[in-house]
């Protein structure tokens, strides 16, 4: 087996056989990534243009790319060759980065950092961006408002380690689905945060939005069979590899190990973690907390207890906002996972008995360590 060594930030590892890509694995990542874990990677990778990564590989039929996309690594696997599928590559990957430059919360030129910059007034936004923020206000209300991505005071005050109690409270005012305002009318697309101080943050569902429209991609140019892993921890499996039932990939809990494997055939699969190993802690009230923690939005809380959540589903977007809020709830959740369509969904934690829901075991071959 030849190994190819994802990003170390998001401790990421793929597995290829020697025959083609069919299996994978993938230690732990969360779908809310940090300032700090963005600019420790573009300062460690340079420009785009000196990207190693951007070069093909192509072995028996299929053509492998990985770029940067959205501060974490994007790869996509197509089952044909390089020269034949050139066009659609580019084209998967230029979608990627369209949803990058519309959704960014870094780049102050982004249309959501416009909404960001101009809190309390309405700004004119893409049809895309309205879509997308349309379907996140459906989302945070199918979640009782565990999901919601209003919450970047929240993210911005641990991240600076001045989130205690009091300070809480008062951030929270600045928090709320309910506090995102759209409409569109004749002359075009709008949106408003109520409250100067709000800030919206897709960390939680962003990847799983660029997945879905780059499937919509490979799917209008023809391609049958494909795997899109974003960041290692976001897929889509479009179709099978020759010969195979599905995308076979490995899914491993925070401490390292494996819990099983899940097979994807025309499904998205998103692995969130209560926590970011190896990353620096920061100072929260006299004591150590690491970054990049889910957030419970209800409570302005950092999740502190060892959970991972695993969702299979049509969706990649639905997978990213069930992964999440699974993280936040543990198996008590599960029961979001009716609100979405063809969405099953798992939880594990030391310790205890994993919890699933739907047909998640029509899809994971367990650990032998593990029961359902």
């Amino acid at each position: 087996m030849r190994f190819v060594e994802g990003c170390a930030i998001l401790l990421s590892m793929w597995v290829l056989s020697g025959d083609g890509p069919g299996r994978l694995e993938s230690s732990w990542a969360t779908g809310s990534d940090s300032v700090r874990m963005r600019d420790q990677m573009d300062s460690s990778r340079g420009s785009e243009d000196e990207d190693p990564l951007d070069s093909p590989v192509s072995a028996a039929g299929w053509c492998e790319e990985r770029r940067w996309v959205m501060g974490t690594q994007l790869r996509v696997v197509i089952v044909s060759g390089c020269a034949e599928i050139r066009e659609v590559m580019d084209a998967v990957f230029d979608e990627a980065k369209r949803w990058d430059a519309l959704l960014s919360n870094y780049d102050p030129t982004s249309s959501l950092s416009q909404i960001n910059a101009n809190a309390g007034e309405f700004v004119p936004i893409p049809k895309d961006l309205y879509q997308y923020l349309e379907r996140a206000k459906n989302d945070a209300e199918q979640t009782d408002g565990i999901f919601d991505i209003t919450i970047g005071p929240l993210v911005g005050a641990h991240r600076e380690g001045i989130a205690g109690a009091d300070e809480l409270a008062d951030i929270l005012e600045d928090v709320g689905i309910d506090k995102l305002e759209v409409r569109a009318d004749e002359h075009g697309y709008y949106a408003r945060l109520a409250r100067p101080g709000m800030a919206l943050d897709p960390g939680g569902d962003g990847k799983g939005v660029a997945v879905d429209a780059m499937v919509n991609k490979l799917r209008e140019a023809g391609v049958t069979r494909a795997l899109i892993d974003f960041g290692g921890s976001t897929y889509y499996g479009l179709g099978t590899p020759r010969a195979e039932k599905g995308w076979t990939i490995a899914v491993s809990g925070e401490d390292g190990e494996i819990l099983g494997t899940v097979v994807l055939k025309d499904r998205a699969l998103s692995v969130s973690a209560s926590s970011h190993r190896n990353l620096d802690p920061v100072e929260e009230g006299g004591s150590k907390m690491p970054a990049g923690h889910i957030l419970d939005p209800r409570t302005g809380s950092l999740i502190v207890d060892t959970r991972t959540a695993v969702v299979v589903s049509v969706s990649g977007t639905a997978a990213e906002v069930l992964s999440t809020v699974l993280v936040v709830t543990g198996k008590k959740g599960l029961e979001f996972g009716d609100r979405f369509r063809h969405t099953a969904a798992a939880v594990f934690e030391p310790a205890k008995k994993p919890a699933s829901s739907g047909e998640f075991k029509r899809y994971f071959d367990r650990n032998a360590d593990f029961r359902f």
